[in-house]
């Protein structure tokens, strides 16, 4: 261990300033590369969020019964409340849009 720092100390070819310097030089170019790629994935995500946006616009016609204020549905036991998942899960990926949960009725 001792070998090696005095070879970089007494110069082995290249002392431990230009060392220093290009192990700094080094660091920055990185930083500055990762600052590219954070800035192009930045203005790739407004893009996105923009043509979404203008695609939502889009689909927001929603029934009146769907927006109509939340209330607290009682469901009695596991079963039943598991119905409830598996019919809302089954309607969202039939019509791809959100789904609300405004009432639930039992059928005997």
């Amino acid at each position: 261990m001792n070998n090696l720092f005095l070879a970089l100390v007494d110069g082995a070819g290249k002392d431990l300033g230009s060392g220093g310097i290009i192990a700094i030089f080094s660091i920055v170019l990185v930083f500055l590369i990762l600052g590219i790629i954070i800035a192009i994935t930045y203005v790739v995500g407004l893009v996105i969020q923009k043509f979404a946006k203008t695609e939502k616009a889009e689909e927001s016609t929603t029934p009146a019964a769907a927006t109509a204020s939340a209330k607290t549905v009682d469901i009695p036991d596991d079963d039943a409340m598991a119905a409830v998942l598996v019919a809302s899960i089954d309607y969202r990926n039939e019509t791809k849009k959100d789904v609300k949960v405004i009432s639930v009725k039992e059928i005997k």
